[in-house]
């Protein structure tokens, strides 16, 4: 226990627990750390050179002269290229070019030029997004994201103004290493003032900010006392924990991960509406999971790196209130039990979000289990919204849409599970019969005479969205005709990300389940349809908002679900990610990628 206090307080002070060495700043005591070990991670896929940090790798790239020699520079075809499909081709008749073509599509036969368009986006589609997201090197999965250029934005509104708490994005040399290599042409000093201007800015009472921070701490010792019979806590002592906790839970920091929770998780996956977060009046737990899920994006700030510590502490007091909930969910009213899982899932994230085999694993069988139980019995999988403008005002609006969130959230979290790890399914398609989420536009509305305003929110209350299931049964069926324009007018990006993540979970059943020699055909054309859909929206949306996350990569994931399908039927050896169980580590996804992209 002495020895664990000593390390907190090390920690505290900056001081090198090798060399006794003190630094100004906990990012310094970090960089100095590294010069204790020989260990070189990081090597350059060209020329074999090691580093020991990722920063040098990236500014290595720029110079290194093996990446022009390794490039591939495709073979010119010559010619006059065809524009027309097989069918128009043959019949001499005049196309459209589209895909498909509008005379296949009122024949309702496949059009050819879709095909082979297909074919040649397989054959083409950089795997950059999906390498680095499954690159184990990484300490945080979401580094990828910022790697990738598929992290949220600051929006460009200098009248959301919030004081950032010190060190947060400030420091030069972190920003510079951070995309160093990866934006040619990032200003550090620019996209700094704009990242402090352009945050959401919260308004509330210091003072008040500073009770709830008092009564997370309160929270957080109560579950050390808890869990330090067990010796599960990760701290020794309550002095230890109670020190470091008034360090990170103080008002000025709370505002600014709050500020960072909004700006940079939340557009990736909005299942908490922005304008009704009441700091004073939220749960402690879903208050508790918003503070740490920002917390990591205000790295290097000391508060944010320490922030970490309570990780564990804050899934062992969600995850016991969510049993809770689970087994006893009539005692507690609705909107409570909802607030409950919004924190769970949160710090569910952040586990997973770690590469971390050790966690991943903890909340893979024992909290996620549990999340998909309290969801059952509130019947959330199923929710939707009332139909009618007239039944339905803003406030019923919201407190649907954060229910049908939630559900989506929850299921494409179980098939990414599936996806990444192997974890067998643990949610049915044919439960995910509720309505499709609205526009992120809707979601976004702060008050009724907003939403009033949006032509869209007619047809988010029109009751005319095909559920996740639905979608599923046509991309599956053996008929295919045109789609209705007021179906494809309703379908979102995200939707269609939902669509794949769930593609990839039928592809998992059917190849582990030994039934992939009479799905893959199914299969095949499942995945056809479901780029048709991608290229028609992706051409509606083209002058749209930017897309972040998956979203961004969607084809990357698409190409991952056809050539899984494809190796499941090959002979031989495929890999580890095509034999072996459940893992929680992204490695053997990312040789299976790095395997057949390259080949």
């Amino acid at each position: 226990m002495e020895d664990h206090d000593a390390q907190i307080s090390a920690f505290l002070k900056h001081r090198c627990a090798t060399c006794r060495k003190e630094f100004k700043n906990l990012n310094h005591l970090r960089r100095h750390e590294v010069s204790h070990t020989t260990a070189s991670s990081f090597r350059c896929e060209y020329c074999s050179r090691s580093f020991a940090r990722n920063d040098a790798l990236r500014r290595h790239f720029k110079t290194c002269s093996k990446v022009e020699d390794s490039a591939d520079v495709p073979a010119i075809k010559r010619g006059r290229k065809s524009r027309a499909c097989e069918r128009c081709q043959i019949k001499k008749l005049r196309c459209d070019g589209a895909q498909p073509c509008k005379r296949c599509m009122s024949a309702v036969v496949d059009c050819s030029s879709s095909v082979h368009d297909e074919a040649r986006t397989a054959s083409r589609v950089p795997m950059t997004f999906m390498l680095n997201y499954t690159n184990p090197v990484l300490d945080l999965v979401s580094d990828a994201f910022a790697i990738s250029e598929a992290h949220a934005e600051p929006p460009l509104n200098p009248a959301a103004v919030v004081e950032l708490p010190a060190g947060f994005l400030h420091d030069d040399d972190f920003m510079a290493d951070l995309f160093s290599g990866i934006f040619a042409d990032f200003d550090v000093s620019q996209n700094l003032d704009i990242a402090q201007e352009t945050l959401p800015e919260f308004s509330v009472s210091p003072v008040l900010v500073g009770h709830r921070a008092a009564e997370l701490i309160a929270l957080l010792r109560a579950q050390h006392e808890s869990m330090q019979t067990k010796s599960e806590s990760p701290f020794a002592t309550s002095k230890a924990i109670m020190d470091l906790a008034n360090v990170v839970f103080t008002s000025h920091n709370l505002t600014g991960f709050i500020a960072a929770f909004f700006q940079f998780f939340h557009p990736h996956t909005p299942f908490i509406h922005r304008a009704t977060f009441n700091v004073n009046e939220v749960s402690a737990s879903l208050l508790l999971g918003v503070v740490l899920v920002g917390s990591i994006f205000c790295a290097p700030q000391d508060a944010a790196l320490s922030a970490r510590y309570f990780f564990g502490l804050a899934e062992g007091h969600v995850c016991q209130l969510l049993r809770q909930v689970a087994a006893q969910g009539d005692h507690f009213k609705h909107g409570e039990a909802v607030e409950v899982i919004q924190s769970v899932v949160l710090v569910h994230a952040l586990q997973v979000n770690s590469n971390h085999d050790g966690n991943r694993r903890r909340v893979r069988v024992n909290c996620f289990s549990d999340i998909v139980a309290a969801m059952r019995h509130l019947g959330l999988f199923s929710s939707g919204r009332k139909e009618g403008r007239d039944e339905c005002g803003w406030e019923d609006f919201i407190k649907d849409e954060v229910q049908i969130r939630l559900a989506h959230r929850v299921f494409t979290t179980d098939c990414m599970n599936t996806l990444f790890f192997k974890s067998p399914p643990q949610i049915t398609i044919a439960e995910m019969c509720g309505a499709l989420p609205s526009t992120y536009a809707s979601f976004e509305t702060s008050n009724s005479i907003e939403f009033s305003r949006l032509d869209v929110a007619s047809a988010d209350l029109g009751g005319r969205h095909k559920s996740l299931k639905d979608w599923l049964n046509l991309l599956l069926g053996e008929g295919w005709t045109a789609i209705d324009p007021s179906d494809l007018k309703l379908v979102e990006i995200e939707h269609l990300m939902s669509i794949l993540f769930a593609l990839h979970s039928l592809v998992f059943v059917s190849r582990t389940g030994l039934l992939l020699p009479s799905t893959y055909q199914v299969l095949r054309r499942a995945t056809e349809r479901w780029k048709e859909l991608w290229d028609r929206v992706q051409s509606r949306d083209a002058n749209r908002r930017s897309y972040v996350g998956f979203a961004k990569y969607g084809l990357e994931l698409w190409w991952l679900a056809r050539k899984v399908v494809e190796v499941s039927r090959l002979e031989g050896d495929r890999g580890a990610y095509m034999t072996s169980g459940p893992s929680d580590s992204l490695q053997e996804l990312h040789g299976f990628i790095r395997q057949y992209s390259e080949s």
